[in-house]
């Protein structure tokens, strides 16, 4: 094992494939040399040992011995000598040696002709020529001074100078002949080897050049994939807003007419209820009527406001009885397989808006329904007073205190922890495309944190989905109250003027006017009310007006009444309008905005504040 890792050590192991230029293959023959001759050396020592004792040449077997050692030195620390040179010289030297120390006899000049060939293999043409040249200096030196000294140079004195000149020639020429054209291949392979270098790293950089390109036009088409499926993305809510605003204005356009009915719905009801020779029984129905009323009167809010038409309003709400209305709204939507069941704490009050609760249940329901899909299940909504404090309220991101939790529950097929982690980010959905837009939750999370509270989602594969809503409660909180609930006991006596095109709407004003004592004068027409108005300004007190009518609209007909008498306080009534709004009608002098439907208490607060607000500017 010992020699087989020596031997190992010196033979040369390299793979022809890795060399790519001269150098390499010169390194690699001398080593194949050098090893050959550590190998050829103590192997003709030993054969040669007993001829050299019995002759008594020390000199040569030392030489040999000198001549190991140093092949092995080099061949160990070639990587810290110049192995080209240092082999070279060695093989020049052991020339030159046996050549001294043997003589010429038996062709050894000969090897002279290997020191050339060396010289071209190793360096080239021109150290051929130079050491064809310092060959024949040196046998021409030995020729006529090594005779006295050497008696192996005896013999070659023997001949005439002029054959061996002759001799030294045609060596020269045989080195020539044999190192030159090496040499030229060498010289020769060396160009093609760095052409093929240079093409090599060409084509590297060319290989990197074009990675870089294709690198850039992955990017490139990256980025025109992000800009597509920004541009289809913002293509949807653009068609998603035109929607809206399509619903909003469709809205906007049924609201003014159904507000103008509810307007003789809820007059005529209250009007009803006021009349002392109603029975009792007659009174119950005109309640529910009016009920019914301003359930379509909220109503008709929400819509505006779905479709943003219309400012929500938040104020101190009955959250039970607000989702107890929105769950009986909801009824119609919910498919017969689907079980609606409903457990809501009473009395629970928070600071909302009715629109604002039926959003957050409209679209959880409608997620929990289209989960639940043909197979069906149960849909469950409670509410549940439930005091935070601690770890947990601030898991929630909520202060500690008193809050209301509305628990919606169903039966799905639940969701993934990763779907779990993204179901309130925007446009973010589980649908196909054209089935939803990925808005509904995050609209939920952004009314719920607006209230100042908290949403939170707990779902699994095959065990349903359950969303947890965190409202602060208020106590002590005033609700407002319905209109069958307040007393409209601010009355007057002055007189009014009243304009509007609906036969109805003029007839029920002028009612619920005489009803709280004022002295009415009622026209369907803008027109007459202005030529009524003209022949004796100083008649009327105030002035009650429609905003859209034919011949000449509300606001209008407003300025050209102020024209006439500056000091005459207006109120202008509208369905609904997307031209004119309290801020628009107090630049131009009105005193109220009084949207429809109103009823008894508020036309009456109306009048009075704006009568008020007159009679002070005339005391002042």
């Amino acid at each position: 094992m010992v020699i087989a890792k020596m031997f190992r050590k010196f033979m040369p192991t390299r793979e022809l494939q890795v060399f790519h230029d001269l150098n390499g293959w010169r390194t690699y023959y001398i080593e194949w040399m050098l090893f050959l001759g550590l190998v050829a050396f103590p192997l003709g020592l030993a054969f040669a040992l007993p001829t050299f004792i019995a002759e008594q040449r020390w000199g040569l077997i030392l030489f040999d011995l000198v001549v190991v050692i140093f092949i092995a030195a080099v061949l160990i620390f070639r990587k810290r000598v110049p192995f080209i040179k240092t082999f070279f010289l060695l093989l020049y030297g052991l020339i030159l040696t046996f050549l001294v120390f043997l003589g010429p006899s038996h062709t050894r000049p000969a090897w002279l002709v290997l020191a050339v060939v060396s010289a071209a293999f190793l360096f080239g043409m021109r150290a051929a020529f130079v050491t064809t040249a310092v060959n024949t200096l040196i046998l021409m030196a030995l020729f006529l001074w090594a005779a006295p000294y050497r008696p192996e140079w005896q013999a070659a004195q023997a001949d005439t100078l002029g054959k061996w000149v002759m001799f030294c020639g045609n060596l020269a020429l045989i080195s020539l002949m044999a190192g030159l054209p090496v040499g030229f291949l060498l010289n020769r392979m060396n160009v093609l080897l760095i052409r093929e270098q240079k093409l090599g790293r060409k084509r590297a950089e060319e290989s990197q050049a074009l990675q870089e390109i294709n690198r850039r036009l992955e990017e490139e088409i990256r980025q025109r994939n992000l800009a597509e499926a920004e541009k289809t993305r913002l293509e949807r809510e653009l068609v998603q807003a035109q929607k809206m605003e399509a619903i909003g204005t469709l809205a906007g356009g049924i609201a003014h007419d159904f507000n103008n009915i509810l307007a003789a719905i809820i007059g005529y009801s209250e009007l009803a209820l006021s009349d002392p020779d109603a029975d009792a029984k007659t009174k119950s129905k005109m309640a529910e009527v009016l009920k019914a009323g301003e359930r379509a009167r909220a109503l008709i809010q929400q819509i505006l406001a779905f479709g943003r038409k219309a400012e929500i309003k938040v104020e101190p709400i009955d959250l039970s009885g607000t989702v107890a209305e929105a769950l009986k709204m909801m009824r119609a939507l919910v498919p017969a397989n689907i079980h609606l069941d409903a457990d809501l704490a009473p009395g629970c009050r928070t600071l909302s808006s009715s629109t604002y609760i039926h959003q957050i249940l409209l679209n959880l329901a409608n997620n929990a329904i289209f989960a639940m899909g043909a197979e069906g299940g149960a849909l469950r909504v409670t509410l549940r007073r439930r005091e935070m404090s601690g770890a947990e309220g601030a898991n929630l991101g909520l202060s500690d205190g008193s809050y209301l939790k509305m628990t919606i529950s169903d039966t799905g097929p639940g969701m993934a922890p990763d779907i779990v982690a993204r179901v309130f980010e925007p446009y973010f959905t589980t649908k196909g495309i054209g089935s939803g837009t990925g808005l509904g939750l995050s609209v939920v999370h952004g009314i719920v944190k607006t209230h100042g509270g908290a949403v939170s989602c707990a779902s699994q594969p095959g065990l349903g989905t359950t969303f947890d809503i965190y409202l602060p409660e208020i106590q002590a909180a005033v609700l407002s109250l319905s209109a069958s609930e307040r007393k409209a006991s601010v009355s007057g006596t002055e007189s009014i003027l009243h304009v509007d095109d609906e036969e109805t709407i003029s007839d029920v004003t002028r009612q619920m006017l005489q009803k709280l004592g004022y002295a009415v004068v009622s026209t369907t027409s803008s027109i007459e009310a202005l030529n009524v108005f003209a022949e004796a300004p100083e008649r009327f007190d105030l002035v009650i007006t429609d905003m859209t009518m034919p011949d000449l609209t509300g606001d209008r007909l407003a300025q050209k009444i102020i024209a006439i008498r500056p000091d005459i306080p207006v109120i202008l009534c509208t369905g609904h309008s997307d031209h004119v709004s309290a801020e628009d009608v107090s630049r131009l002098g009105i005193r109220q905005f009084l949207m429809k439907p109103y009823d008894l208490a508020q036309l009456s607060e109306a009048l009075r504040q704006a009568l008020d607000e007159a009679g002070n500017s005339k005391t002042e």
